[in-house]
């Protein structure tokens, strides 16, 4: 008897009553073998029978099990069936290992949860976490203690929470995971991120809440000068068969003037194009139109234009609707080279998930933040941080459900579709986690799965977590218009204005050298003809006789 008692002992050292092994214990005395038991390490997965014999035909069976001694737990044993010679073996407990056992009596389970910054100091802690009109107070323990309470519902134990102590700067584990390091408690009641260094103290059975933390800000829109805003509103079809249309327009309007001015062709021809394109731009003329079909021709061309005019106001209007708001990609590079004011929620982690072995991480941080953000000027309270990227140019770095809360208060829709978040922690999903080796590990695992795919997980994340405001682009209205949406109308104006002035100086030259090459001409001919008139002056002086013969 001794040495079974020191192989249990030394197989409860080593935690191997486990559902990996099954213990088949044979004696005389069922008294005396349990007096040899410790079950310090049994759990509720533990397959530990003991078979006392009757006569030396007929063995009895026992299941003996503790579910969690050290929360007051106590040995039980059942009767599990027998073993007789002629009949062989008969067993009476029909039922799944894990279905017997799933009442644990109002065992009591410690949980413990973050310390809460907005419960008052007199409040109980179970009260406080059924407040749901501020859920976006510490939703994420508020979350599990509903999970945990469903879990009790399950297994019927008693459920403990209590607070954790504050969470210093520069601890990487945190008060939870070092209480359950310390197996001070039994299970997180606020469920933590998964790493390398807390799974070494405890297990993780199952993730359940979603979180991330990230930064918020109105993305700056482009200010590059939209030239495709004149063309944009129709298709290339559209252009392409107006500046086909034009011509053949020109031309009948051309052939109808003929008969209604007598004019020059070039007049005709200039004229022709002048009405058929002021008409596109709802401009009328003062020309007389004396015959039909000139009137015709020109009535036609006027309704073309005004359902043009219309057609394109429209589509103006659509198009400005429908123009897709700027935003760039969920990128910490990306986002720093926005040149951005930037601040954090007061959160113990922030500058864990900001210094954290990334290669974005730490190109963001060491290029963008360290530089731009002094350490005096981190943190800022979440009502401040939302009204200053309300304003623009300033991003805010805290946790969706806290930021989504204020932004559906204060931002108008525009605003919100404005919007662009850029991750720094997570997404990932924090996990339950129980004492390493812990005896109801199982009943944690099994009863969480259970909850997850009856759905009453998704139903308190939809409950606690605060959703994200809806762009609803449907009932924008459209906004005024930019300068760089203006610019290239002023520009076309511009150009027209320029070409204009290069066409008027170059007639003005043309005009002044004909009218030089005209003076020139004139000149010449009358100098041309005093010098003959001198000449002729000179030659009868000279020649009396032969100017009188002459006459």
């Amino acid at each position: 008897m001794i040495e079974m008692k020191l192989v249990l002992d030394e197989a409860t050292d080593y935690r191997i009553f486990d559902e990996l092994r099954s213990w088949l214990i044979l004696g005389d005395n069922l008294t005396e073998i349990l007096s040899t038991v410790n079950d310090k390490a049994f759990g509720i997965s533990t397959d530990f029978v003991i078979g006392v014999s009757s006569n030396i035909k007929r063995y009895e069976f026992y299941d003996v099990y503790n579910i969690f001694k050290e929360r007051g737990g106590s040995l039980n044993v059942t009767y599990y069936g027998d073993w007789q010679t002629n009949t062989g073996l008969n067993v009476i407990l029909t039922q799944s290992k894990f279905r017997r056992r799933s009442n644990l009596h109002r065992l009591v389970i410690k949980a413990m949860f973050y310390k809460s910054k907005f419960k008052a100091a007199d409040m109980p802690l179970e009260e406080y976490y059924e407040d749901f009109e501020h859920r976006t107070r510490d939703g994420q323990s508020k979350f599990s203690f509903h999970v945990l309470s469903h879990l009790s519902d399950i297994y019927n134990f008693s459920l403990s929470p209590r607070e954790s102590p504050t969470w210093e700067k520069g601890d990487r584990l945190g008060p939870i995971a070092r209480a359950l390091a310390n197996r001070t408690v039994d299970v997180s009641g606020t469920p933590i991120g998964i790493s390398h260094a807390r799974m070494k103290f405890m297990k993780f059975v199952h993730q359940d809440w979603p979180f991330r933390t990230c930064f918020v800000f109105r993305n700056p829109q482009p200010t590059n000068i939209k030239v495709g805003e004149i063309l944009r509103p129709l298709a290339d079809e559209v252009w392409y068969l107006m500046g086909t249309f034009m011509p053949f327009s020109v031309a009948i309007l051309l052939i109808a003037m003929r008969h209604d001015f007598a004019e020059s062709d070039t007049w005709l021809i200039s004229n022709s194009f002048l009405i058929v394109l002021g008409s596109l731009c709802q401009q009328c003329t003062d020309f007389k139109m004396v015959r039909i079909s000139t009137r015709i021709a020109f009535f036609f061309i006027m309704i073309f234009s005004l359902l043009m005019f219309n057609y394109y106001s429209a589509s103006v209007v659509s198009a400005r609707l429908d123009e897709p708001i700027y935003k760039i990609n969920n990128s910490l590079i990306q986002f720093g080279k926005l040149k951005m004011k930037m601040a954090s929620e007061d959160m113990v982690y922030f500058e864990f998930f900001l210094k954290k072995p990334d290669w974005e991480a730490t190109v963001f941080y060491e290029n963008y933040w360290k530089p731009t953000v002094p350490d005096r000027e981190w943190y800022l309270e979440p009502e401040i941080g939302i009204r200053l990227v309300k304003k623009g140019g300033f991003a805010y770095h805290t946790h969706p459900e806290i930021a989504y809360l204020l932004i559906e208060k204060l931002f108008d829709h525009r605003e919100i579709c404005e919007l662009v978040e850029v991750d720094l922690g997570g997404p990932f999903f924090t996990s339950f986690a129980f004492n390493f080796n812990s005896t109801v590990i199982d009943i944690g695992r099994v009863g969480m799965i259970r909850i997850a795919e009856t759905g009453l997980r998704f139903r308190q994340v939809y409950r606690w977590q605060y959703r994200k405001p809806q762009c609803r682009r449907n009932i924008l209205s459209v906004e005024s218009v930019t300068i760089y949406e203006f610019a290239p109308h002023l520009i076309l104006l511009a150009i027209g204005a320029i070409f204009a002035m290069a066409v008027f100086t170059f007639e003005i030259y043309i005009i002044k050298r004909y009218e030089f090459f005209v003076r020139s001409r004139a000149i010449i001919h009358f100098m041309s003809h005093k010098q003959s008139e001198i000449a002729d002056s000179f030659y009868e002086r000279d020649n009396p006789r032969k100017v009188s013969f002459a006459l």
